[in-house]
């Protein structure tokens, strides 16, 4: 799939099978299929730390949260992935950005928070991706010439979109001014798989304000998913 700017030197195509950091098993999990992991090495976090991370006002605790990802380690790992159960969006949005530091294997990140998540946590990590910046930051990513952000943003969104935040996708798909990012979000979420998008994706096929090429992405999508589920497959218009 060619996800360049029309102006700049395409970069390589990435296949599908690329496309795909995370795959469930039959019990919905989250596994990586790249980088085996291993446990994090870190100084531990310090008392000062962890007492500002109980503070009572969201700001404290959301910059305790930024500093974890230079400590390092299984303790910081396991606290950031806490944080996302706080109930302030801005402590949660700190914590999708310190788990999007942590590492230089970001996808990896996620992955491991997620499959390590209870199935309400796993819909606050997707929330927070989105509601930190990192899913606009991501989407704008999509294209350009560095092939290795356009995996990264790629799979950020696709994790987003497996932990069932999918708005902010389909807002791309009908508002981006580039053409090239939008048939990249019609691919990425007829990959996900999930079971909210076919509706949606019916909904858009109908409606004539999508530019001819990005319908044609979404119909072709349609027939992708209903082939692949029978049960699902209805007429798209």
């Amino acid at each position: 799939m060619d996800v360049s700017l029309n102006h700049a030197e395409p970069a390589a195509p990435l296949s599908e099978d690329q496309f795909a950091p995370i795959h469930d098993d039959v019990d919905g999990e989250f596994h990586p299929v790249s980088v085996p992991e291993t446990p994090f090495e870190g100084a531990g976090v310090s008392s000062a730390l962890r007492s500002q991370l109980q503070s009572s006002k969201p700001k404290e605790r959301a910059a305790a949260l930024s500093e974890l990802p230079d400590i390092g380690g299984e303790d910081a790992f396991h606290r950031i992935n806490a944080a996302f159960d706080d109930q302030a969006v801005e402590v949660r949005s700190a914590a999708a950005r310190a788990l999007f530091d942590f590492q230089e294997d970001r996808a990896a990140a996620f992955t491991r928070a997620l499959r390590e998540a209870a199935p309400e946590r796993r819909r606050k990590i997707g929330s927070a991706i989105a509601s930190s910046g990192l899913a606009n930051e991501a989407i704008r990513n999509l294209t350009g010439e560095s092939r290795d952000k356009t995996y990264d943003a790629f799979s950020l969104l696709f994790l987003m979109s497996k932990a069932g935040e999918v708005q902010p996708l389909m807002r791309a798909i009908e508002e981006h001014p580039n053409i090239e990012v939008r048939l990249a979000v019609v691919k990425l979420l007829a990959l996900s798989g999930q079971p909210d998008i076919l509706p949606a994706f019916r909904r858009m096929a109908v409606r004539g304000s999508l530019p001819p090429e990005v319908r044609s992405a979404v119909m072709e999508a349609i027939y992708q998913i209903t082939s692949q589920s029978p049960a699902e497959a209805q007429p798209a218009l």
